[in-house]
């Protein structure tokens, strides 16, 4: 059984804490199932027994350019090399030969100093660099979309309990984006239900209102009326 060395601080990465649930199982998932080249031809039913991972496209497309598409379900990671076989391509790791052999024959190394591609021009849709844009565009598409689903679940609350104003607050507060603009406020927490927390934004808001309310009339009103 091959053994791969792993970032024993991959959790603590601020890349890998912003993916779901489902992407950070997908990337463990590549980078123990691919050959020691950093290669995997996924096989996608497979895939989805093995992870539960029911939207395999969409979860791909979350690792952005971490994973490059070779060929149809042929996949590669880039930084694969550099990190299993430090010092590469002078690495002392014998299965960095083969390694080498694997990438020449995919066009996926520089020939001149056996490094690897910046720009692979092999690439699926044949330009990386346009790839990796289409990706970011498919992920806002996706952050997009998630945010009219959770706006749309909120409005959806009793309008006479609750007021436009303040449904729209918080909205905005809840879908604020994080640095990495994968995801929002309210998919940072670990549990999100939206009616107790329109209850409690509720109460907060109330007691903002009073206590505003209750300085503008001893302080703003004229003598105190």
């Amino acid at each position: 059984m091959a053994k791969r060395f792993i970032d024993t601080a991959l959790f603590d990465d601020d890349w890998f804490m912003d993916l779901s649930k489902d992407a950070k199982l997908l990337w463990i998932y590549f980078i123990t199932k691919c050959d020691h080249a950093g290669m995997l031809k996924l096989n996608i039913k497979l895939c989805k027994v093995q992870t539960d991972i029911k939207d395999l496209n969409e979860t791909i497309i979350l690792l952005g350019n971490r994973l490059v598409t070779v060929s149809e379900h042929l996949y590669f990671i880039p930084k694969f090399i550099e990190f299993q076989y430090p010092g590469f391509p002078n690495s002392k790791a014998k299965a960095q030969i083969s390694a080498i052999e694997i990438l020449k024959k995919h066009r996926l190394l520089n020939e001149d100093d056996l490094t690897v591609n910046e720009l692979l021009g092999n690439s699926y849709s044949n330009n990386n660099s346009n790839n990796n844009s289409n990706n970011k565009e498919k992920r806002e598409e996706l952050l997009k979309k998630r945010e009219e689903e959770f706006r749309q679940l909120v409005f959806e609350n009793d309008p006479l309990k609750y007021s436009q104003t303040m449904l729209q607050k918080f909205c905005d507060y809840w879908t604020e984006k994080n640095k990495s603009g994968t995801k929002m406020r309210w998919e940072l927490q670990q549990t999100f239900e939206i009616r107790k927390r329109l209850a409690t934004w509720t109460s907060k808001d109330n007691e903002f209102n009073k206590t505003n309310n209750s300085v503008f009339d001893k302080y703003l009103k004229p003598n105190g009326k």
